[in-house]
């Protein structure tokens, strides 16, 4: 009997340990209580009519809210002032019973404002079926499990660190990806309910939950393992660098200013500008918090810039001038606004043109002094006659006569990558240039990512057949000379295509831009106006015809 006892003792314990759990990070618990306001805290408003009470999935009367969102009652849905974005909370957890009543319709279940790019729980249509939708920010929904009348319990995961995501469908789990930049709502509202259908139970976590939690609030065991809710932080190298930038910061206070002009700004509230470093001056780190740096410049002044300017506008001392040249561009970016950068552009795209126009003949000429080779005779002194091309099975594959300027397609291809790259997902592409690239797809790979990595194959690939076809066909030392030839022409040729097509871009966005100023502003010139004695109709700053 003692041990029954204690057996039994046991288990109660436990349960109020895994009850007790279930309960840690609740930040929003909508229980059934009559109040309406949340376990949590948090207050709910109510939108348009009161809601009704229903029949919880366990029998509790009482314990569900019923939900009758339609265009008869567009306002008949709950909101609370809770912001469950990821910058508020990177893990978050959202659990619930929900019952539709119309399962052939689109509808927001639970909603970030009053948009779904957020986070949030909706129903949308996948292959022709209702589903439960999970969002994932500017990515597609995570569409999964068939809608029906009966009660179901859902809950939404989502680990922003890992760009990871995962709906439970009563005892079925998926997963999905969320986007990389989740969009930030101004809007710091929930919207639960707009949709037909009853709710119970509805609770949202600052964190993960566990499957054993999980299973506590399904009341009964989901078809998954530990392994299912496994992720890979995604590396941030953006932060890695900054990380990097701040260490060297610290370590090398002995600054030198690299751009023309360096505001230095008062110590107190960094208001007000005191004066201008230049390019040269030196200043020496005395201190920084994690916005911004108080230095020490000449005459043991002090003033103070942003973290992200001294990194950006400033180099150690112990480096060369050409190496923070290079460092900063690239880091920093371009100019578009400045004519020097277009110029530059525009001086390298002639002698791209020039490269181009004489490439058959240097070209020709690197493969003729490769192929044949001139022997002088030390007794005679005449030489030896040419000897005939060497013709490989290389050149069979590619005939040089045909297609002279196959390698230019390595700058093309690579100038392409990039600026479909920064054009359709810049995040990503950021990611993939900082160290994301792998030989070979890894789990950190998704979607647009496959694109990315096919197109960098594809210009490493052409450079490898550049290499081969220029060591066959040139030799050894011409052939090198050829590789480092055609290797500056596709650097060249992948600048000019990058910033022409950024050129084409911003010049097609002013010409849409100045059209549509350019109507909206001459429709509000050419207003007409009823004239106040003879009631005709004049155009604008006219003199009326009729009555002067």
């Amino acid at each position: 009997m003692k041990k029954y006892f204690v057996l039994l003792v046991s288990i109660i314990i436990g349960m109020s340990h895994i009850s007790a759990q279930t309960n840690n990070g609740l930040v929003f618990w909508l229980s059934g209580n009559k109040s309406l306001k949340d376990a949590s805290g948090q207050n709910v408003k109510i939108q348009g009519n009161p809601l009704h009470r229903a029949t919880d999935p366990l029998g509790n009367e009482g314990k569900a809210y019923v939900f009758d969102y339609s265009a008869k009652n567009p306002t008949h849905f709950l909101k609370t002032d809770l912001d469950i974005s990821p910058k508020q909370y990177p893990e978050l957890t959202i659990t619930l019973w929900i019952k539709p009543s119309n399962t052939n319709s689109r509808a927001e279940v639970i909603v970030q404002g009053e948009t779904k790019e957020g986070r949030g729980l909706g129903i949308a249509y996948k292959d022709n079926t209702p589903c439960w939708a999970a969002h994932m920010g500017k990515n597609d929904d995570l569409k999964e499990g068939r809608v029906t009348a009966q009660w179901h319990f859902l809950a939404v995961i989502y680990h922003q660190a890992a760009e990871k995501a995962w709906l439970v469908v009563n005892d079925e789990v998926f997963s999905g990806r969320t986007a990389i930049r989740p969009t930030s709502s101004s809007d710091n509202t929930l919207t639960i309910g707009k949709f037909e259908g009853q709710i119970s139970d509805l609770r949202v976590y600052n964190r993960m939950l566990t499957l054993d939690e999980l299973n506590e609030l399904a009341g009964k065991p989901i078809k998954a393992t530990a392994a299912d809710f496994s992720f890979k932080i995604r590396r941030d190298f953006k932060k890695e660098r900054k990380e990097k930038e701040l260490r060297q910061l610290d370590s090398l206070p002995l600054r030198i200013v690299y751009v023309k002009e360096l505001a230095v700004y008062d110590t107190t509230e960094g208001k007000n500008i005191v004066t201008y470093l230049h390019k040269g001056d030196t200043l020496r780190l005395l201190r920084r918090t994690s916005e911004y740096g108080i230095f020490e410049y000449a005459n043991h002044q002090v003033g103070r810039n942003s973290l992200n300017t001294l990194i950006k506008k400033t180099y150690p001392s112990g480096q060369s001038s050409l190496s923070a040249f290079f460092t900063h561009g690239l880091q920093n970016g371009v100019d578009y606004t400045s004519w020097r950068f277009w110029v530059v552009i525009l001086l390298l795209g002639l002698g791209l043109f020039f490269l181009y126009k004489y490439f058959v003949r240097i070209d020709a000429y690197l493969i003729y002094k490769g192929q044949h080779r001139k022997v002088e005779s030390a007794r005679k002194g005449d030489t030896e006659p040419l000897q005939a091309p060497i013709v490989t099975y290389l050149r069979r594959i590619f005939p040089i006569q045909r297609f002279r300027r196959w390698t230019f397609l390595i700058g093309f291809v690579a100038a392409a990558t990039l600026f479909l790259g920064a054009l359709i997902d810049g995040s990503e592409l950021e990611w993939f240039i900082n160290g994301g690239f792998t030989l070979f797809p890894g789990e950190d790979y998704h979607g647009f990512t496959y694109f990315l990595w096919a197109m960098t194959m594809g210009v490493m690939l052409l450079f490898f057949l550049m290499i081969v076809e220029s060591f066959v066909s040139a030799g050894l030392v011409w052939g090198f000379i050829r590789i480092i030839f055609i290797t500056v022409i596709n650097v060249l040729l992948m600048i000019v295509a990058l910033f022409a097509a950024i050129a084409v871009l911003l010049i097609v966005v002013a010409v849409i831009a100045f059209l549509f100023f350019g109507s909206a502003l001459k429709s509000s010139l050419n207003q007409n106006y009823r004239c106040n004695k003879c009631g005709n109709i004049i155009p604008d700053g006219g003199r009326c015809p009729y009555c002067g």
